[in-house]
């Protein structure tokens, strides 16, 4: 057979789907018969739809892209069971996306949130990153009454505007709130017009004295955030701040960043705790070590971290409530502050890093 059916003729583009299936096919036969004896050219692409198999890029790519096992030098995470990220799942485990750690925590983590800090798709990029302000995903508000039921008009705090928040920390029943809150809408909200804790104000704020009190810090990535804090993009709206991962809980719903409910320091009450190498004290084998979440979203034994006791801290750390909401941590001694409280709206009480001591903080940390 000669070298003249090398090329399909044109096919006349179809004007149904099952006439694109037929020409595709006559398309596909014409190419394979031209392959016999000669190869001229490549074969044609396939139809829509078809997978075309590995990607072609094989050469050092974009290495520290979120969600990446690193460069593009292997096959595409979606190439068969156990291959890539998916390997760790088919034994039972999960991969920590910015430490490399595998968490042996049995709970799946849903692909629509493997990286917390990765901002939704419906914001835009500029030649400086993403636009958050200006392509923010709530319209601003002046009062609750422009918001849905179970949000409420917030401070943005990168914008300098208010948006649409959740009205109160998230909820599967009442007992994920506080005594004498219910589970509304899917949020915690007080039952009179004071709130209970800081699980009836808006992600970021505290309630301190019975009056939510802005405790957001403006962030783009979690290295910008103090210790125990994380970059909470997908519910802010507007700019991401910094949210942190301790609350009391009843259930794995009522944390944020995929966290889990668990009793840390074996007090008999649970409390929200990365997931990672650890979800309770005891399994920190060296004295002075306890569980706790780092701003990369990953626990595990370190200095820093719930405590019930001094005893539980490494020498020269104290067990302190930061937020004044009964969960106490191990931290450094000495610092500028005690708790929030005694920082002025729009700041947090918090050690930069488990090597320091609290002081206020009111702007993203620099990066390392």
């Amino acid at each position: 057979m000669g070298c003249s059916l090398g090329r399909p003729a044109p096919v006349r583009a179809p004007s149904r789907v099952v006439d694109a299936h037929v020409g595709w096919t006559l398309a596909l036969a014409l190419a394979a018969l031209g392959a016999i004896g000669c190869d001229d050219g490549p074969p044609p692409p396939p139809p829509p739809g078809v997978d075309a198999g590995p990607r072609m890029d094989s050469g050092p790519g974009d290495a520290g892209a979120p969600g990446d096992s690193g460069p593009d030098a292997g096959p595409r995470r979606d190439a068969g069971p156990g291959v890539g990220m998916d390997a760790g799942r088919d034994a039972g485990l999960t991969v920590g996306e910015e430490a490399g750690i595998v968490f042996r925590d049995a709970a799946p983590i849903d692909a629509s949130e493997r990286d917390a800090e990765m901002p939704d798709a419906s914001m835009c990029l500029t030649d400086g990153g993403f636009d958050y302000c200006g392509c923010a995903t709530r319209a601003p508000c002046t009062s609750d009454g422009d918001c849905a039921v179970g949000e409420a008009c917030a401070s943005d705090p990168g914008c300098g505007v208010r948006r649409c928040s959740p009205a109160g920390h998230p909820c599967s029943g009442s007992a994920d709130c506080p005594g004498g809150s219910t589970c509304t809408s899917g949020v915690c909200r007080s039952d009179d017009p004071t709130c209970n804790d800081s699980r009836d104000c808006p992600p970021g704020y505290a309630c301190e004295t019975g009056a939510c009190v802005d405790r957001r810090v403006a962030c783009s990535v979690g290295a910008e955030c103090p210790l125990g804090y994380y970059c909470e993009t997908r519910i802010s709206g507007g700019h991401p701040f910094c949210n942190r991962f301790s609350r009391p809980c009843a259930t794995d719903s009522s944390c944020f960043a995929r966290a889990l409910c668990r009793d840390v320091d074996g007090d008999g009450a649970t409390e929200c705790i990365g997931r990672g190498v650890c979800t309770s004290n005891s399994m920190c084998t060296v004295a002075g070590e306890v569980c706790g979440t780092s701003s990369r979203l990953a626990a595990s034994c370190e200095a820093y971290g719930y405590c019930r006791t001094g005893a539980d801290c490494a020498s020269g750390y104290s067990c302190v409530d930061l937020w004044g909401d009964g969960l106490t941590h191990c931290v450094r001694d000495g610092g500028s502050c005690a708790r929030s409280s005694d920082c002025p709206t729009g700041a947090v009480c918090a050690p930069p890093t488990d090597a320091d001591s609290p002081r206020c903080i009111s702007a993203p940390l620099a990066l390392p």
